[in-house]
């Protein structure tokens, strides 16, 4: 059985990566190996690859940077993830399909696989019509994950995890009124394999059902690690002109991987510190 994880150049994909099980075989694409730039492009390198079984982490996850100029993105978001669907049904191959708990307004957490989304962010709307079009395949799973903190295993790919930048900043400025399920980039990957080796189908949420925000997972930096930083909460909006968020989006369970945050901060603090 063949893998294909596509999009694992960012902080999850590259987890996975780390973390084959014993015995699967597994391919992982960057944007050097795949470009989804259209339907050929893609059709013709699935063609090529024959997987068995996928899992979709691709797109493009900064939500300012989607607000700002979202029709640039949709290809990547939300029509990408339609063409592999088709790919899949046509192939009677399983997919996953990554998402996230901005396909919430954040108006009425806590949030649960039956509740219904109403997304407040072009991002989110991508992705939540990225859903719609994989959910049309019988064999598929989309996996909600949410708030993901960590440690890059290669800290020379890929833009900076937030938890790096709690870690690196001894001076902060940290949200304290838009929270979040916060997800353990090891767990994630954890999970992810599970998943797809599993082949469950629906829809699951990956992430603690535990509500933090921003300034609480700074704090936790500095309480975890026994590190002096000022770090200072202010409200979303004192951060002029980026996206809006939900105001939260806790799920109401989660997977059944929650490794205690205390830990896995440690766990991260020691990781990057040797980096």
């Amino acid at each position: 059985m063949k893998h294909l994880i596509i999009g694992a150049g960012g902080i999850v994909g590259q987890e996975m990566k780390a973390s084959v099980p014993n015995g699967v075989e597994a391919v992982f694409t960057r944007t050097q190996d795949l470009n989804i730039t259209s339907e050929s492009v893609i059709a013709e390198y699935l063609d090529h690859v024959k997987p068995d079984a996928i899992l979709n982490l691709s797109g493009q996850n900064n939500v300012d940077i989607v607000e700002k100029d979202p029709d640039k993105y949709i290809f990547i978001n939300q029509e990408a993830p339609a063409i592999i669907s088709r790919w899949c049904d046509d192939n009677n191959v399983y997919m996953i399909q990554a998402s996230t708990q901005g396909v919430f307004s954040g108006e009425n957490p806590r949030y649960s696989y039956n509740d219904i989304p109403n997304p407040i962010t072009e991002y989110g709307k991508q992705k939540r019509n990225a859903e719609l079009a994989v959910s049309n395949l019988e064999t598929s799973l989309i996996a909600r994950l949410t708030f993901v903190y960590g440690i890059r295993p290669d800290a020379t790919f890929g833009r900076a995890n937030p938890l790096e930048q709690m870690m690196a900043e001894e001076n902060q400025l940290q949200v304290d009124d838009r929270f979040f399920s916060p997800l353990w980039s090891r767990d994630a990957a954890s999970i992810l394999w599970d998943l797809l080796l599993g082949r469950p189908s629906g829809i699951v949420h990956l992430g603690q059902p535990i509500r933090v925000s921003r300034y609480d997972l700074a704090c936790h930096c500095a309480w975890d690690t026994a590190r002096v930083l000022h770090i200072k909460s202010v409200s979303h909006e004192f951060f002029k002109g980026i996206a809006q968020r939900p105001h939260d989006t806790t799920w109401d369970r989660g997977s059944l991987y929650k490794t205690p945050i205390e830990e896995a901060i440690l766990t991260s603090y020691l990781e990057w510190s040797k980096k």
